[in-house]
């Protein structure tokens, strides 16, 4: 396999490991009438909220902000059981693709949530309009 597939196949995982953890955001803080709007940021797709992070406390934004978690993780977990099938297909894209979406989903937001606040302060990071 090539090395442009490959690359292909990684920024596939990519995408859909930024679907699945951005939608949970949005659908969830939707359900909440909490969802703003959506941004693409050098770093990454971002659900902007209503609420200013300093008025984000209890319950709710436990959910809104952790359900994104709980979901990849889940799904990365999800992949890994699966991991044999995945292995024993005759086709190798599915193989690849399978692999990298496996390890993206169980390390992703791990890293997200460990380093991330580090880089561009996190998953609730303060944006310039909450400073006003």
């Amino acid at each position: 396999m090539t090395v442009v597939r490959q690359y292909l196949l990684f920024s596939l995982a990519v995408i859909a490991f930024a679907l699945v953890h951005e939608g949970a955001h949005a659908l969830s803080s939707a359900a909440f009438g909490e969802y703003g709007r959506f941004h693409l940021r050098w770093y990454g797709p971002e659900v902007e909220y209503r609420t200013p992070v300093l008025g984000r406390e209890g319950l709710k934004w436990g959910f809104i902000s952790g359900s994104s978690s709980a979901i990849t993780i889940l799904c990365g977990f999800l992949l890994f059981a699966g991991r044999g099938r995945i292995a024993a297909t005759d086709n190798r894209i599915a193989r690849i693709g399978g692999y990298y979406a496996t390890v993206l989903f169980m390390l992703g937001d791990p890293l997200n949530l460990s380093v991330g606040p580090f880089i561009y302060g996190g998953d609730i990071a303060v944006s310039p309009s909450d400073s006003t």
